[in-house]
């Protein structure tokens, strides 16, 4: 927002360059409001404080944007104060002045506007504000750079209410005592990056980082209204008041080397908050991936251990007959206990089996690593349910077992079952379903019977769509 004095031959006036185009729904929202106005704040040591309003109601065009038209009260933008502030020989400003003008109108309920571009101070130091539906229009229509340079670096929006303009006052002192704005000079292409800039404190370095000569009182006071570990509060921005009142806000008797000890201490600390900072905000982007990838790496080295384990210990079966080892391979089947299954086979026995059901064992697990639901049942419930149409059936129904042959060592058995489950094309996700007819041959190892070879055969094979999960 430009801010501009004309002289006219017969008078002068102030301009107010908004960033609000000249035609559009934002040039009629600017013509529709009731009050065009900025208030200044004055304090009077004997009336108190009161609030002066500048009237701004005239607009006028000015290139592609529109204009504000007032009295000429001789006004500088807080942006450009700062600005000016921290170069040689330019404009320095009253820090308890600033604060004490910034406090009244937090403590009159008006809305601050958090933004530097949208507070002035006159000639005599008094600061100056645009109305709450004027300033919100006008910082609506800021370049992105802009809000970010007269806005952002001074706010923290994970705050409201009195806290965040406790948080933005105390951030607008830290830049005028230090030269440094808290968030520093980065430059932003977009809102979003803006956004994600912010709702950093403990990334803002504590202020000894830049003026170690900064008296104790006031370096510890801002450092723990911007960290939180005060609480953001009218009180402590009070506090804040009487302790920059005083023109002499640097600690004069600070040696050189003391101040250099301050400084590296100061950025002790905030190298050490930033690190875990870091740290949190690693967690908090790539939490749900680790968390997952964990997930998956135990669950696939789990796979092997067991199989190690399996080979040097007697199997769940050992006990068991042949009919009743089949009839356990064909449970673990169908509710994906690959670790059952494994102890039900010999060696280089079923593995596309082994492989089909672990793959779908890890899938269903990072399902739940995510917080989602098991979109995976048994093709038994899916049946009872009535075919729902958005979760995948896997496993078998109608299973019979029957004993061939048997004797001391060997044993063969034929099974008959339906076979189900999903599988992806590009037209959607279909159910197949096989009826199955199985030969299996179990050798007896003494304690236990084991599976030593299944021979299947699809004796018939069909498909259904599962509706909702795409396009037929």
């Amino acid at each position: 927002m430009k801010l501009l004095r004309i002289e006219d031959d017969d008078h002068s006036y102030t301009r107010f360059v908004t960033p609000v185009p000249a035609s559009g729904y934002a040039a009629q929202t600017l013509s529709r409001l009731q009050e065009r106005t900025a208030l200044r704040v004055i304090d009077d040591p004997v009336t108190g404080t009161r609030f002066e309003t500048i009237d701004f109601s005239r607009i006028v065009p000015s290139g592609r944007v529109l204009a504000l038209e007032g009295p000429d009260v001789h006004l500088t933008d807080l942006s450009d104060c700062i600005t000016d502030s921290a170069r040689s020989g330019g404009r320095t400003i009253p820090v308890g002045l600033l604060v004490r003008g910034l406090l009244a109108i937090i403590e009159q309920r008006f809305t601050l506007p958090l933004c530097t571009s949208l507070l002035f101070l006159d000639d005599q130091n008094r600061i100056v504000f645009l109305s709450t539906e004027l300033a919100a229009l006008v910082r609506e229509n800021m370049a992105v750079e802009e809000v970010f340079s007269d806005c952002s670096r001074y706010d923290n929006t994970t705050l409201s209410g009195t806290e965040r303009e406790v948080f933005f006052v105390t951030a607008l002192v830290y830049h005028v005592l230090t030269g440094f704005p808290p968030y520093g000079d980065t430059a932003y292409e977009n809102r979003e990056e803006v956004e994600r800039a912010l709702s950093r404190p403990t990334g803002i370095a504590p202020i000894r980082t830049f003026r170690p000569t900064l008296r104790p009182d006031i370096a510890d006071l801002i450092d723990d209204i911007i960290t939180g570990t005060r609480e953001r509060t009218i009180p402590s921005l009070r506090l804040l008041v009487n302790a920059v009142q005083s023109d002499e806000v640097l600690d004069r008797t600070l040696t050189e080397a003391a101040a250099e000890i301050e400084q590296n201490s100061a950025r002790e600390v905030f190298e050490r908050r930033n690190r875990q900072r870091e740290r949190r905000e690693f967690f908090r982007r790539h939490g749900t991936q680790v968390t997952i990838v964990l997930v998956a790496a135990v669950v696939i080295l789990a796979i092997p251990f067991q199989i190690v384990r399996n080979a040097i210990a007697d199997p769940t079966t050992a006990g068991l007959g042949p009919t009743a080892v089949v009839q356990t391979f064909y449970q673990a089947w169908s509710d994906l206990d690959h670790e059952l299954l494994s102890e039900t086979l010999g060696k280089k026995v079923a593995t596309d089996r082994i492989r089909e059901i672990s793959n779908l064992y890890v899938i269903d697990r990072v399902q739940q690593a995510y917080g989602r639901q098991s979109n995976i049942v048994s093709a038994q419930e899916w049946l009872s349910a009535g075919e729902p149409p958005d979760v995948l059936p896997y496993g078998i129904t109608d299973l019979s077992v029957e004993l061939q042959t048997e004797d001391a060592n060997r044993a063969v058995l034929v099974a008959r079952y339906r076979y189900f489950y999903p599988d992806t094309q590009d037209d959607g996700t279909y159910v197949i379903i096989e009826q199955r007819h199985e030969v299996l041959n179990l050798e007896n190892r003494g304690r236990y019977w084991e599976i030593t070879s299944v021979t299947p055969d699809v004796e018939e094979s069909s498909r259904r769509f599962l509706a909702g999960t795409g396009e037929r």
